[in-house]
């Protein structure tokens, strides 16, 4: 599909949109990409956008190959209780989104930016992890913030850049930021920067490394007293 001055909505509303042949992209301006009972791409064929801005919801998963620069995420969402948003790009995954939301809600979230960062140091992309697996991968910095409950992480890792994870004070419990056994966060060149709005949970075997500092700080923003 060839539009690169106008917007392109594809929607299966039933069913799921699917990458047809390994060829096949969206080249356009805005992109939507809609399947409310099913799936945006697979993990084996995302779609492949070249596009300025980009609206993607499915049910069960989102997948999208952003193939020329940044992905600028308006909306990118599956559902909280066991879908997958899956994004690359081949620059930087950034928030396009206007409202203090999310701009990437799902049960596991996947962001790998090639060449580029996650977020930036002005700007973080929200997101809402419903479960427990936040991985990001990217040259560059990753800055990502959970707007809603827990951040559960899963492998995070910064190979030219910094990382800062945060999650969002409210008056509810629970809004940590929590490493399994097996969960990682890495910045080889950089610092690590964890600003939990309550509680900072390392299970045994979990790691932190970074090449500069590391920084922890439980019960950040500390607006609402006594929740731990």
């Amino acid at each position: 599909i060839s539009n690169p001055y106008g917007s392109t909505r594809v929607a299966a509303m039933a069913g799921n949109v699917v990458q047809s042949t390994t060829l096949a992209r969206i080249d356009s301006d805005i992109v939507e990409l809609l399947a409310p009972a099913g799936a945006v791409g697979s993990a084996t064929a995302p779609i492949r956008i070249a596009a300025s801005r980009l609206t993607a919801r499915g049910d069960t998963g989102v997948y999208v190959e952003e193939l020329v620069g940044d992905m600028n995420v308006v909306e990118a969402s599956a559902g909280l209780a066991s879908g997958v948003v899956s994004l690359r790009a081949a620059g930087s995954i950034l928030d396009a989104h206007v409202f203090t939301d999310a701009a990437v809600s799902a049960h596991d979230v996947i962001l790998v930016a090639a060449t580029g960062a996650i977020g930036s140091t002005s700007d973080a992309l929200d997101v809402d992890v419903g479960g427990n697996s936040l991985d990001a991968a990217a040259s560059g910095d990753i800055v990502v913030n959970d707007v809603s409950g827990a951040m559960g992480v899963g492998t995070v890792m910064s190979t030219n850049g910094s990382v800062r994870l945060s999650t969002t004070d409210t008056d509810a419990a629970g809004e940590d930021i929590a490493l399994a056994a097996d969960s990682s966060i890495r910045a080889l060149s950089g610092a690590i920067t964890l600003l939990s709005a309550d509680d900072i949970l390392t299970a045994f075997g979990s790691v932190i490394v970074a090449r500069n500092v590391v920084t922890m700080r439980a019960d950040d923003e500390d607006e609402y007293d006594g929740v731990a």
